[in-house]
């Protein structure tokens, strides 16, 4: 999902790491609201409009970045490694292995994130109704705005798809039913899909009726979100097929090789699904194994897709 990161810094001792992509919605972001601030504050000027809007837009990232925070502290409260967050193109990724916890973990940290988004909504839109006439006109209204925004986005991420918020809690819902992750999986990606599908639709209508700018939004969201939805179902099946493996079973074995600050290191008897986890946040290629602080081999994709290969021979053998 992800191609090239930065790591900013470390919120509550987790890892934040903006992805490439992320710059170019910050800059769209940011016109936008300045074209925004422009056409209804005609007399802001330029520069206050484009330092204004540049503020906004960090507020709102940092909403989004606030949503994330709220499942990342979740999940490490029921006792969930969090490997990190990443900001990019369509939003935030929290990367933890919820899934190990069970479905009623899955649907607690879901479910905060947009709880916080509604809470941040409602604390922005106070800030823009009583900070009428003690701010200026422009800020109280840019308050207002993110209020806005903010609680939209809870109302998107609540949207029953895969791999939305609303998506997780119907997937946690369907699991504690059926008993299968795997089944739930399906559902919910499959409602992920259609939704994308749906909403790429909407784009191409709106594209039609003289809104290029919202229906290429609105595609692109939708492709998106019909794109993530077939890759989690397939790292769910992926994470099945894997099983117990740990990260002793897999890795390539390696000689002289010594980890540096930048490698991701874990021990022997990690488990695959963790070890799959710190692959996913785009941050590293290869996983060091340990056994006593001595490297003793690494794991890669090919050494997945190898196991892979030789796990499903035996099973068809």
């Amino acid at each position: 999902m992800f191609g090239r990161t930065w790591r900013v810094g470390r919120i509550a001792g987790v890892a934040i790491r903006i992805d490439a992509s992320w710059t170019i919605i910050f800059a769209l972001v940011t016109w936008s609201l300045y074209e925004w601030l422009g056409d209804l504050y005609p007399r802001l000027g330029t520069g206050p409009a484009l330092a204004l809007a540049a503020a906004a837009s960090l507020l709102f990232f940092g909403s989004v970045l606030t949503h994330e925070m709220a499942h990342a502290i979740v999940a490490r409260r029921r006792g969930i490694p969090v490997h990190g967050i990443t900001l990019f193109l369509f939003g935030g990724a929290t990367h933890a292995a919820v899934e190990a916890k069970g479905p009623g973990a899955e649907f607690t940290v879901a479910a905060v994130g947009p709880l916080t988004s509604l809470g941040l909504g409602a604390a922005f839109g106070l800030g823009g109704m009583f900070g009428d006439g003690i701010l200026p006109e422009e800020v109280a209204g840019t308050l207002g705005y993110l209020g806005i925004v903010n609680v939209s986005l809870a109302v998107f991420n609540l949207i029953p798809g895969f791999p939305l918020d609303g998506g997780r809690v119907l997937r946690s819902i369907v699991w504690r039913a059926t008993g299968s992750i795997d089944r739930a999986t399906r559902v919910a990606a499959i409602a992920g899909q259609t939704v994308g599908y749906l909403l790429m639709a909407a784009g191409l209508l709106f594209v039609t009726t003289r809104l290029p700018t919202r229906g290429i939004w609105f595609a692109a969201i939708g492709w998106f979100l019909a794109q993530a939805a077939r890759t989690s179902y397939a790292q769910q099946q992926l994470q099945s097929r894997l099983g117990s493996a740990v990260a002793a079973d897999v890795m390539s074995s390696t000689e002289g090789l010594v980890a540096g600050e930048s490698d991701v290191v874990v021990a022997r008897d990690t488990t695959m699904t963790a070890v799959l986890s710190k692959l996913e946040t785009g941050r590293t290629r290869r996983v060091l194994v340990t056994d006593d602080g001595e490297v003793v081999g690494l794991i890669g994709p090919d050494d997945v897709a190898r196991w892979l290969r030789g796990h499903d021979a035996v099973e068809t053998g």
